[in-house]
């Protein structure tokens, strides 16, 4: 069972990929309940105004300023070898999970490296994450983890992407976009859900079986 419409127990994480653009500092969540930084999204949180309540990763990137600055400020530091099995953001999303929350809302996880960027994309719709809403914000496109039930805010025009992770994705239907879907498969290695249009405000997509995330690429589509 997803979250609740309207979760109170918000975490943000700050990746440590390229820093929030300006469209995605606008669409952070204005007062989560705990903020977490992945290494150097320690500095990437500073430049947003936020405070950071947990450090977590190897602190290889992180700027010393950045690393006093959150000490000072009492946030929790929790230091971790460079030799480990985990990247900095999949330690920061298990802290995350310790705080029980509803909805995760993660930044700045895409950068230079596509390796990084693609273990990212399956991490945050890996199966430790079920039962909790996950977005992602990041360089100003949106993703939507869905399992079971989602909806969320597009602008008419759109791109939207359904891609399935993990695993085929059973039982698909959505409203909201200008070719529906209604009870279908999408396999991995398929682009059948690639570069839909949004037609509506909104946008709800449903899941059967599996998990499958929702692109929303900047822009609207001319």
């Amino acid at each position: 069972m997803l979250s609740p419409t309207h979760p109170h127990n918000i975490v943000l994480v700050f990746g440590g990929g390229d820093a929030p653009t300006v469209t995605d500092r606008d669409r952070l969540p204005e007062s989560p309940t705990t903020i977490i930084a992945a290494d150097a999204g320690t500095d990437h949180a500073f430049a947003c105004g936020r405070h950071v309540d947990v450090v977590v990763g190897d602190l290889d990137s992180v700027s010393v300023s950045g690393l006093a600055g959150a000490r000072d400020a009492g946030a929790t530091i929790e230091r971790h070898e460079q030799d480990k099995d985990e990247s900095d953001l999949e330690l920061a999303l298990r802290r995350a999970l310790d705080h029980r929350p509803d909805r995760i809302v993660v930044t700045a996880i895409s950068g230079g490296r596509t390796d990084h960027f693609l273990a990212n994309l399956l991490l945050i719709a890996n199966a430790a994450m079920r039962g909790v809403l996950v977005d992602v914000i990041s360089g100003d496109d949106q993703f939507f983890v869905v399992r079971g039930r989602r909806s969320f805010e597009v602008e008419p025009g759109q791109l939207v992407t359904l891609l399935p992770l993990h695993g085929a994705a059973g039982g698909v239907t959505t409203s909201g976009l200008h070719y529906p879907l209604d009870h279908e498969t999408l396999e991995p290695g398929s682009t059948r859900g690639i570069s839909n249009l949004a037609t509506a405000e909104a946008v709800s997509v449903e899941v059967a079986t599996g998990v499958l995330v929702a692109i929303v690429p900047g822009g609207v589509e001319s």
